[in-house]
């Protein structure tokens, strides 16, 4: 999966062309494809778009923790979330927010967001599947990964980072 050009990649009945998914999918393939299987072999849950993933993360039981303190302890697992943060929760109800007050429709489909990452990556990953534009402004201090994963997602400005340095 190449995320800069949104090469995709197929098995089977899932055909993944979102960059940042296939990203997700190189690095917890094995437990995005245990949520899905159902318990009745031969059988595959699936979503209709990447927006009914966000928010159906597991709890993971801290063991050692939970022993030690006698409660039990749990961890919700956020970083499986498409955008791979708890953003992708909060872009989602920014968005439906939005649309809900007619900030956003057809006329008005630009989302504009000054990121150093994930909140931009969840809100172009909201925008995209509801397809509106997505301009997405970045200082070029960010990672090469981050600014590759914002590029193939939306329009993206890189500000020059000594213009936004104080003496």
């Amino acid at each position: 999966i190449n995320a800069e050009y949104g090469a995709s990649w197929t098995w089977g009945c899932f055909a993944l062309s979102i960059p940042l998914l296939g990203y997700l999918l190189r690095h917890h393939f094995h437990s995005l494809l245990s949520s899905l299987k159902n318990k009745r072999k031969g059988q595959l849950k699936y979503k209709e778009n990447v927006l009914e993933l966000i928010g159906n993360t597991p709890l993971l039981k801290l063991n050692s923790l939970s022993e030690e303190t006698g409660c039990l302890i749990l961890a919700k697992c956020e970083f499986m979330n498409p955008g791979g943060s708890v953003k992708d929760r909060v872009a989602k109800e920014i968005i439906s927010e939005a649309e809900r007050h007619g900030e956003l429709n057809e006329t008005k489909n630009t989302v504009v967001e000054a990121t150093a990452g994930s909140t931009g990556i969840a809100l172009a990953l909201v925008s995209n599947v509801k397809k509106y534009k997505v301009e997405l402004f970045t200082p070029d201090l960010v990672s090469q990964e981050k600014i590759d994963i914002l590029r193939s997602m939306g329009k993206l400005f890189l500000l020059n980072s000594t213009c936004l340095i104080k003496p």
